[in-house]
């Protein structure tokens, strides 16, 4: 990208919201807001292959540079430098979701269809594809012939994916799981050096962001990263949003 095109996309980054950052698969977008942000490592990058697999929402950490009230507690509170949120949708959502995707890889007589569909444009190919995303490849080849009915039942029953969509919290209608790195107290100096640009900061305040990011990204990588090759269950095709918080 030209000087030109770096140069104006800083400026939005530094005084608009981005509503949406999209491009084909496999383009750098995740590397490229990686630099714009001055992060090294929040989001996943791989120079061989797509990795930022769910739609993340990037906030700024806001609570940084919150007043701390000293009136309440000795000693000085302290937020997180770095926090997300990972929102999966609803078990009921899914249920009704893959009783369609399963039904489209059935036949008239409602069973599964003998060998998995080679028509990558066909729809039965791209439901296919879903639940084996979800359940690991090979999944819906060990139920081919098998009756339509009982091959939804299993898949609906699996724990793993009942675990992840069942919300703990009767309060909350999206199960989420919450990641965060990095203590820091709010309205400090150190919370205000965090947010200068990188190559401005004090050396120390440079590797306590370093480390807090790599320590962060490893935390969140299991739900916006691809796992492996793309043959063991995913997470990502269940996730309903996730959203980023950091300096």
């Amino acid at each position: 990208m030209c000087s030109l095109g770096l140069q104006f996309l800083l400026s939005v980054v530094a005084h608009q919201n981005i509503d949406l950052f999209c491009t084909m698969n496999f383009r750098g977008k995740s590397s490229l807001l990686n630099g714009l942000l001055d992060e090294a490592a929040v989001l996943p990058t791989s120079g061989s292959r797509g990795c930022t697999a769910a739609v993340v929402e990037l906030v700024y950490n806001s609570e940084l540079l919150k007043e701390p009230d000293t009136t309440v507690a000795e000693k000085l509170p302290v937020v997180p430098a770095y926090k997300g949120t990972v929102e999966f949708i609803t078990l009921d959502d899914w249920t009704k979701e893959l009783k369609v995707l399963v039904e489209e890889c059935s036949t008239q007589e409602k069973h599964i269809y003998s060998i998995p569909p080679i028509d990558d444009t066909s729809e039965a190919y791209a439901a296919w594809q879903k639940i084996e995303q979800v359940y690991g490849k090979g999944a819906m080849g060990a139920y081919c012939r098998q009756p339509t009915e009982s091959v939804l039942h299993r898949l609906a029953s699996n724990p793993r994916v009942r675990s992840l969509l069942s919300s703990s919290d009767p309060t909350r209608e999206y199960n989420a799981i919450l990641v965060d790195a990095g203590d820091v107290v709010p309205g400090s100096d150190e919370a205000k050096e965090l947010l200068k640009p990188f190559n401005q900061m004090k050396g120390r305040t440079r590797n306590k962001k370093k480390k807090w990011a790599t320590t962060f990204r490893q935390k969140i990588n299991s739900y916006v990263y691809r796992k492996g090759n793309g043959d063991e269950p995913q997470t990502w095709p269940l996730i309903r949003k996730v959203t980023l918080e950091g300096p």
